[in-house]
């Protein structure tokens, strides 16, 4: 079995000699089997990782290109609110609302499917567990990824600045609402891949990280100005 060095190697190589095909053919394969370990290591921004054709090349795999794909990053905050009485006790975490038939689509052709964490998965896993439940703990700022497919191509364009309405949110979290106070802060919508980074920079900013969007992968300095800037409007309802 190839290591990664070397399968990043022999992908740029290809992308540099115009075999683009090739390298696409290799790179999905490979996707296809590889865990999120994996992932990291071939994208790592470090002095033998990745260059920037081979990243833009798996942000697009990653992405199901023509960017079908598209993440939210959001910052979410719950509390308990008060049981109702017989209710059963309360639960160890708040479990993040799921997606439901009389949910209506954010958008013309944009479904949500459900939540990712913010560790970067390929595609085929990131469908397979975007329903499953997911759950934050009480009374911390978390940051987790929303996961939407697109179903036409012009539903929603990730490049552009586009947002999910405040309405659309509360229409989500509607049953949520019952059990807990919850304050949430959407960024932008994102390709998939660039969603989870976003997400990991809101989450080591809420940490403190002096560090956080010092360097990216998918990024730019101006989203994480931009991120920064989310965070420091974000507030907590009591």
């Amino acid at each position: 079995m190839r290591s990664i060095h070397e399968l990043r190697m022999d992908i740029e190589a290809r992308i540099r000699s115009g075999r683009i095909e090739e390298a696409v053919d290799i790179a999905s394969r490979w996707l296809a089997k590889a865990d999120c370990d994996g992932l990291q290591s071939l994208l790592a921004d470090d002095a033998g990782g990745a260059p920037p054709r081979l990243r833009t090349l798996f942000a697009d795999l990653l992405t199901c290109y023509p960017h079908l794909l598209i993440g939210c990053p959001v910052l979410i905050h719950a509390q308990r609110g008060v049981a109702a009485p017989g209710s059963n006790s309360p639960r160890a975490e708040f479990s993040l609302p799921r997606a439901r038939v009389d949910l209506h689509p954010p958008m013309n052709g944009l479904d949500f499917l459900g939540w990712a964490g913010i560790v970067l998965q390929p595609p085929a896993r990131v469908l397979r567990d975007a329903r499953a439940p997911r759950k934050i703990p009480w009374n911390v700022i978390s940051a987790a990824v929303a996961i939407f497919k697109r179903s036409v191509d012009d539903a929603v364009d990730p490049e552009a600045e586009s947002r999910v309405s405040v309405g659309w949110w509360g229409e989500l979290f509607t049953s949520a609402l019952a059990q807990a106070n919850v304050s949430l802060s959407a960024h932008r919508l994102l390709p998939y891949p660039q969603a989870v980074e976003a997400a990991q920079w809101l989450q080591q900013i809420i940490a403190g990280n002096d560090r956080a969007g010092s360097s990216h992968l998918f990024l730019t300095d101006a989203d994480a100005a931009a991120l920064k800037r989310d965070v420091a409007l974000f507030r907590v309802d009591e």
